[in-house]
């Protein structure tokens, strides 16, 4: 058995709890949640069962409609579930100050896109940032830049209110 990292004070470390988050962000909600073929119509529904496979690849069992939102993308437009009707999207939740899981991810969506060769035009790659006090549109047109993923991942944000409202069809849970 480990033992617990603590405070003096009794409350766990804070880099404890960015690597639980980390942990959790990449556990709970799934590195990837894959949507194919966006054809039905958006309506709200519950969360479905969240299975988590093997290489932490999440898929909603059974699929099922999801909520149309509207966040804000690196370009400073608004950005719709809906805009992408038709298309495969691949999302990724995360944010621009994580050191580890969030750069790994993009690498992934590159090698994801080289792989699927002609038929990446099909897939949207999105990334919704969970920061959205410190992500703002032009923080995430650098972070893409930095990891030249620019030209195909669309990155999203919003304030918490928004995100969690979004959420609710992914599992999404995040702390401050």
């Amino acid at each position: 058995m480990q033992p617990e990292l603590k405070m003096p004070n009794g409350g766990i470390r804070w880099e404890v709890r960015m690597v639980f988050f980390a942990l959790l962000l990449a556990a709970g909600t799934g590195l990837f949640l894959v949507f194919d073929q966006l054809t039905a119509p958006f309506t709200a529904a519950p969360p479905s069962i969240v299975e988590v496979a093997e290489g932490g690849v999440s898929w909603l069992i059974p699929p099922r409609p999801l909520a149309d939102f509207t966040l804000t993308a690196q370009n400073n437009t608004p950005a719709r579930l809906s805009d992408w009707r038709g298309k495969s999207v691949l999302m990724a939740f995360g944010y621009t100050h994580c050191p580890d899981v969030c750069p790994l991810t993009l690498g992934e969506f590159d090698q994801i896109r080289a792989a699927l060769g002609a038929d990446a035009e099909q897939v949207r790659f999105v990334f919704v940032s969970v920061d959205g006090e410190r992500d703002t549109p032009d923080s995430l047109t650098h972070y893409l830049g930095v990891r030249g993923v620019e030209s195909f991942v669309t990155a999203l944000t919003g304030n918490a209110g928004e995100l969690r409202r979004m959420g609710v069809d992914y599992g999404l849970y995040f702390e401050k």
